[in-house]
């Protein structure tokens, strides 16, 4: 009795989100740079941010869930010097939402960016849809967060998503960042 419940809790455990950052230390240290040498580009990738399934199910509101996937990452132009921070969302669901617009807990609607929207066999319930968006966050945004962390809500045709990144995603990925501007 006492194996089989140790099962069921590493079974649960594993669909609870366990491959999400849980530190400062472990965002910074799992953040990846990537660089394209012929289009003189670099981006830096935060790691992705899983909503458990379990968790969000229990909302009876789905418009309160959160999306299924986030990640910071910011993107450096080597030619023009120029570059943008953004807030990757992937999100899985059976139904399309269709994500068109964004604000933050402050009530500041934010620049959005429609990524892709296709269906897919291979998402966290099977056959269904996948949405991918990005919202641009400016570093100054960034830098004002890193205390509280901060909320989004995006918005689409069909309901909304909510999007919450802790404080320690937000310093650990700008940890990260200051190494990735200076180059």
């Amino acid at each position: 009795m006492k194996r089989l419940i140790l099962i069921a809790l590493v079974a649960l455990t594993g669909c609870a989100g366990i491959m999400n950052a849980s530190t400062r230390e472990s965002v910074s240290s799992n953040a990846k740079v990537e660089t394209d040498t012929f289009k003189k580009t670099s981006w830096l990738r935060g790691p992705d941010m899983k909503a458990s399934i379990m968790i969000e199910g229990a909302k009876a509101d789905h418009n309160e869930w959160q999306v299924h996937s986030y990640a910071l990452r910011a993107m450096r132009d080597d030619k023009s010097d120029s570059g943008f921070i953004q807030l990757y969302v992937s999100h899985q669901d059976t139904d399309w939402i269709f994500f068109d617009n964004a604000a933050d807990s402050d009530g500041n609607k934010l620049e959005f960016l429609k990524i892709d929207q296709h269906a897919s066999s291979g998402t966290q319930y099977g056959v269904g849809v996948v949405e991918d968006f990005a919202i641009t966050i400016p570093e100054n945004y960034l830098k004002d967060k890193a205390q509280t962390g901060f909320q989004i809500r995006a918005y689409g045709k069909n309901g909304r998503r909510a999007v919450t990144v802790p404080a320690f995603y937000v310093q650990g990925f700008l940890d990260k960042y200051q190494e990735f501007a200076k180059k």
